[in-house]
């Protein structure tokens, strides 16, 4: 947001604070969220203002505005169980919102109505613990990491599509991207993933 170096913190009581690493202080207004432990969260624009997108322990999400502290819309309710991941990202223009959850699925969401994008993204057999949005050959993908020791790849312009399958020794506990390869921890171990590309 505007270029700053920016840390949204939590606490247990659900109330939520945006910081401004530079100079210390806070940004906005505190969030009451009200729903319990905020579990996590991602910031972007909307409609010219800053937001907040915050999942809470019983399952939902919502949308903050960051200078006023007031909700924006309604809450986003479809996940059945913690959600362990939040990124906003666009999608050909339109603001959308990826979350993952211990419910085993991937979600996606239209920011704008605050209404679930499709169906669930399922596949994965336990909690998805981790989840990155990133680009792919031009293209939006989510990848997730899950406790069934493995990693999905999941092509956000064609959801419905097989997602690629990587499969671990482990649980797989964090994602990252790092000079274009995909780390991921697992167990006690840390993997780095290159593309091979068709010769």
């Amino acid at each position: 947001m505007s270029g700053r170096p920016l840390v949204l913190i939590g606490d247990v009581d659900g109330a939520t604070q945006l910081w401004d690493l530079e100079t210390g202080r806070p940004i906005g207004c505190s969030i009451d969220g009200g729903n319990g432990t905020s579990e996590a969260a991602d910031c972007t624009r909307l409609d010219g203002r800053s937001v907040v997108l915050i999942s809470y322990i019983d399952g939902s999400l919502r949308l903050w505005d960051v200078e006023t502290g007031e909700a924006v819309g309604r809450p986003l309710i479809g996940h059945t169980a913690r959600v362990t991941a939040v990124e906003c990202i666009e999608i050909d223009g339109m603001p959308v919102a990826v979350t993952s959850s211990h419910d085993k699925t991937l979600r996606m969401w239209d920011l704008n109505t605050q209404s679930p994008l499709g169906r669930p993204l399922a596949g994965h057999t336990d909690w998805v613990s981790a989840m990155l949005c990133t680009e792919l050959d031009g293209r939006p993908v989510a990848v997730t990491g899950s406790h069934d020791n493995t990693v999905r790849i999941w092509d956000l312009q064609r959801p419905a599509a097989t997602p690629t399958l990587i499969r671990l020794a482990n649980r797989c506990s964090a994602l990252a991207v790092s000079d274009g390869r995909l780390v991921v921890a697992f167990g006690n171990d840390v993997a780095f993933f290159t593309r091979e590309r068709a010769s």
